[in-house]
C-alpha cells in the first residue's frame, strides 16, 4: 500500500489512498484550520494531523507523513491571517507527546 497523498487543485484539496479519494475540501468552504496532536502513550506515538472544518468539510490529513505534504501546507499558510506561532506551538507539542488542538486561522465570519 502507498502512503496517503494530498492533491491540490485551483478549488480545493483531496486526500486519497492509493489514487482513491477519501476526502475532499473546497477552499471556498473553510471555516476554520487547527492541527489536532494525537498521542498513544503506551507506544510512544504522537503525530500531528490538519483538522479542517467548515460548511460540508470536515477534512483531515497529517501534517508531515503524506505524499504533497509541503505543497499543503504551503497552500494552509498562505490563508490571510493564518497564525505561524501556533502552527510552531502545535508541532513542539507534537515533539513533547501533549495532546491538544490549535487553532491556526478562522474566517472572520459575520
Amino acid at each position: 500500500m502507498k502512503p496517503p497523498s494530498v492533491v491540490l487543485n485551483d478549488d480545493g484539496a483531496e486526500v486519497q489512498f492509493d489514487g482513491i479519494r477519501q476526502w475532499r475540501l473546497d477552499w471556498s468552504n473553510v471555516r476554520e484550520i487547527a492541527i489536532e496532536v494525537s498521542v498513544v502513550a503506551d507506544v510512544g506515538y504522537s503525530e500531528a494531523f490538519w483538522k479542517i472544518t467548515g460548511p460540508g468539510v470536515d477534512f483531515g490529513s497529517p501534517v508531515e507523513l503524506v505524499v504533497g505534504a509541503e505543497e499543503f501546507n504551503a497552500r494552509l499558510f498562505a490563508f490571510p491571517g493564518f497564525d505561524r506561532a501556533m502552527y510552531e506551538r502545535a508541532r513542539h507539542a507534537e515533539t513533547k507527546a501533549e495532546p491538544g488542538v490549535f487553532v491556526c486561522w478562522r474566517a472572520n465570519v459575520g
